[in-house]
């Protein structure tokens, strides 16, 4: 009988970056004059785009 084969790091779930994605077209203001608008569906990655993410939540913008 074959031995099962065991689970790499790579396959479990809680291994996996969480992704923060967009429900709902959202814009921002930075500094008054520089605006950005984010189609509902965009994912940002926590790594990378952590100011991003943070100024979004400020502004009331809603992540699934």
């Amino acid at each position: 009988m074959a031995r099962p084969s065991k689970a790499t790091p790579d396959d479990a779930p809680e291994q996996q970056a969480e992704r923060f994605i967009l429900k709902k077209n959202h814009g921002l203001i930075e500094d008054g004059r520089t605006c950005q608008f984010y189609a509902a569906g965009t994912e940002f990655d926590p790594a990378t785009d952590a100011k991003t993410i943070a100024a979004l939540v400020q502004a009331g913008a809603i992540f699934e």
